[in-house]
């Protein structure tokens, strides 16, 4: 049995409600190709 159940099937949000994610904010490794967070990737180099 699952934990959450969704009342309301087939919810979509409409398109103008969602936000852009701004250019630079994820950092993808070109070697093991994992996508971090520019700011933690900062931080470990």
């Amino acid at each position: 049995m699952s934990w959450f159940v969704r009342k309301d099937k087939g919810i979509q949000t409409p398109t103008e409600m969602k936000r852009e994610a701004p250019d630079g904010l994820w950092y993808q490794c070109p070697n093991c190709k994992k996508v971090m967070n520019t700011r933690e990737h900062k931080l470990n180099a």
